[in-house]
């Protein structure tokens, strides 16, 4: 989901629902947010090489923006549910996300649904 998106969908909530309920969606994006940088920040630490490959296919085009912030999430142990909960993608997204990444070997295992 792009920011653009998200700030309305936030502006709708606030006239729909409140100050609550915003205050309340609010404080879950933020949360999400932090939980995905924080398996970027380990997966940076951990696995420089990864990275490094990843980041190079990014920049090629060979995968997408979503793709790359999929692997991040795989390779940092994350489900494909969990994977697309933090990354606000259908389930079925994402789990073509990991078959890509699997079939170009950025991914060496099979990534759990749940």
């Amino acid at each position: 989901m792009n920011v653009s998106f998200k700030l309305l969908k936030i502006k709708e909530i606030y006239r729909e629902q409140g100050r609550e309920a915003t205050l309340e969606l609010l404080e879950n994006e933020i949360e999400t947010l932090n939980t995905y940088i924080a398996v970027q920040t380990l997966v940076r630490g951990r696995y420089p090489g990864f990275v490094m490959h990843l980041d190079s296919i990014l920049l090629d085009e060979i995968i997408t923006p979503n793709e790359w912030r999929a692997a991040h999430c795989f390779k940092g142990g994350k489900s494909i549910q969990e994977t697309a909960r933090l990354l606000s993608k259908s389930q079925a997204m994402i789990e073509l996300h990991a078959a890509k990444l699997k079939l170009l070997k950025v991914l060496d295992e099979e990534v759990e649904k749940e």
